[in-house]
This record gives C-alpha cells, sequence and structure tokens, in this order.
C-alpha cells in the first residue's frame, strides 16, 4: 500500500451505525412480533459475519401457528444480508457435508424444517444425518465424519 492510496481508504465502520441501518431494512421488510424479536435477528445477522470466530454456531429458529405469516419473507431477507448463504428446502446429507468450509462456513438457510427436526413420522429420508451434522456443526472441534462404502 502506498502511502497515497491512505486518503482513498473508507472511512472506518461504526459497528451500531450498521446495526441501526440493517434493523432499519429489515423492519422495513418484515413485520417482527416484538421489539425484541427484531433485535434478536438483526444481531444474529451480525453474528453470522463474525461466525469463524466463535466457538459455537448460533442458530435462527422462525416458527409461526399462523400461516401466511411472513416466516418465508424474514427468510428472504435474511439470506441477502447473513454471511455466506446457502439457501435450500431439501438438501442431501452429502451436499450439506461438501458444503461446509471450516475457513468459512455458510449460513445454512433452511426451509421446512420441520423435515428435519420435525416428528420422526414427518421427517424426510436422511434427516437423522443432516441431524447429526447439523448438531456436530454446534460446536467447533467436533467434525462430522462419516464414510459409507
Amino acid at each position: 500500500m502506498k502511502l497515497t492510496d491512505l486518503d482513498q481508504q473508507p472511512e472506518p465502520l461504526n459497528g451500531a451505525t450498521l446495526l441501526n441501518q440493517l434493523h432499519a431494512a429489515l423492519t422495513r421488510y418484515v413485520i417482527l412480533p416484538s421489539p425484541e424479536a427484531a433485535d434478536a435477528v438483526t444481531l444474529y445477522i451480525a453474528a453470522t459475519h463474525a461466525q469463524p470466530a466463535w466457538e459455537h454456531a448460533s442458530r435462527l429458529v422462525i416458527k409461526s401457528p399462523v400461516k401466511r405469516c411472513g416466516k418465508t419473507r424474514l427468510q428472504e431477507v435474511c439470506r441477502e444480508t447473513v454471511h455466506n448463504p446457502l439457501p435450500t428446502t431439501n438438501i442431501s446429507p452429502a451436499a450439506l457435508a461438501r458444503s461446509i468450509d471450516e475457513d468459512d462456513p455458510p449460513t445454512l438457510i433452511l426451509d421446512e424444517a420441520d423435515t428435519v427436526w420435525g416428528k420422526k413420522d414427518q421427517r424426510s429420508e436422511g434427516a437423522e444425518d443432516i441431524r447429526g451434522i447439523l448438531n456436530s456443526g454446534h460446536s467447533r472441534g467436533w467434525p462430522y465424519v462419516r464414510w459409507d462404502a
């Protein structure tokens, strides 16, 4: 870097300003049940950008007993704002395992998660394998290792 390049560097980011802008964008497109829910989603999105620094992966569960209440819209906004999004509805265990990069982990956006986390009779094929991958990915240092011959 040349000394003259210093004048061309952008202003340092102000974290509070960035979080406020993210919060404003989120609440512009999604109606959440409470101000605390909007804060929680904002902080979750921010946390995805720092994931390599965390010991544990955070999870955001979007659920409601009411149909057409905005769950998909919230997923769409998250898909555009989280770090390295990997949106999917029905990913295979092999595809999920191959999509995970230890240095730059994806943020998995799993629509219809009841096919993985729901009651046993509602789960898809491979749901137990996907649950195993997701659960092992919750804590650093517990890799998912499997070999099916």
